[in-house]
């Protein structure tokens, strides 16, 4: 399993529909 912080505006959310947004930060779990 491997967690990816994005910084940015909601790129995270398209790439992987499983991101959620954190404190402004998008994390993404690639399982």
């Amino acid at each position: 399993m491997k967690v990816v912080l994005d910084c940015g505006n909601g790129v995270g959310g398209v790439i992987a529909p499983h991101a959620f947004k954190l404190l402004g930060l998008n994390v993404i779990l690639e399982l």
